[in-house]
């Protein structure tokens, strides 16, 4: 249980473990009478300020269509840098041929930059330092700009004009203190295990089998794992358990009574915190 509990949840996931899922709201915050909604999945984000937003939206739309490898955030970068390029063209800072010259080039680098990224995402942090280091050509745009304005024609000083990164989204939001929710998660499992409810033995092949299924994730690219939550999705609740099962060990019938021990113990919770 050494993951975060959002990395649990995404394993359970990945094993077809909805009621996994729903036990987990049994951590939720004492003062908390249920779990915040999950956020829709979404496609769009507001775009930075002082771009024009319909070009913003319609590339958007556009790299979704023509380059499915781009995740969201992979997407919406290359929208914000593409908006700027025609902005720069509009301004007479740049001409039309480098202008198209320059969108080739990006695009090739946040295919790169992204592949990178999914490299690291795989590695401890020690390996992923290194990472970083030796493939900087591919993580950095900085670091690209002599090659980019060497092939565009463009002057550095004007690549580092136009290619401005997009704003973070909360500049002034103020974090609040991080809850561990990896602890109460072992309080609460200790306190049913310490009353017989559960058995060590089911807590560790239940960790096991999530801590397994988080591993194979992360090794996975995003074609991958789109197929296989399609999979998840598809299936039916007895299917799921019944993979859960075959992956722990449990029976379906234990692992129902188990799930259900979770239940109970969140509703007992949330009755004795909720006001009167």
């Amino acid at each position: 249980m050494k993951q975060s509990l959002r990395k649990k949840i995404s394993a359970a996931l990945l094993v077809g473990c909805t009621t996994l899922v729903l036990g987990s709201t049994a951590f939720a915050a004492p003062n908390d009478n249920q779990l915040p909604p999950p956020k829709p999945n979404q496609t769009m984000v507001a775009p930075p300020p002082h771009i024009n937003i319909d070009k913003f939206k319609d590339y958007n739309q556009q790299f979704q269509q023509e380059y499915s490898w781009m995740y969201t955030k992979t997407r919406h970068e290359a929208a914000n840098t593409f908006v700027q390029i025609d902005e720069a063209v509009d301004n007479n800072k740049i001409s039309e041929t480098q202008a198209n010259k320059l969108k080739k080039k990006m695009i090739s680098f946040y295919k790169d930059q992204q592949k990178a990224l999914d490299e690291i995402r795989k590695l401890e942090k020690p390996e992923a330092a290194q990472y970083r280091r030796e493939n900087r050509d591919d993580l950095s745009l900085h670091a690209n700009f002599a090659s980019l304005s060497e092939s565009t024609t463009i002057p550095v000083s004007t690549l580092k004009e136009i290619l401005r990164p997009m704003p973070p989204k909360h500049p002034n939001k103020v974090k609040p203190p991080k809850d561990n929710l990896d602890q109460r998660l072992r309080d609460f499992t200790n306190k049913l295990i310490q009353e017989g409810k559960i058995s060590q033995q089911e807590v560790d092949s239940i960790g096991d089998f999530i801590q397994s299924g988080h591993d194979k994730f992360k090794q996975m690219d995003k074609a991958q794992r789109d197929e296989l939550m399609n999979q998840y999705r598809n299936m039916t609740d007895d299917e799921r358990l019944k993979q859960f099962s075959d992956g722990t060990g449990i029976s379906v019938e234990r692992l129902q009574e188990i799930f259900n021990i979770f239940k109970t113990e969140m509703n007992n919770k949330l009755s004795q915190t909720s006001p009167e």
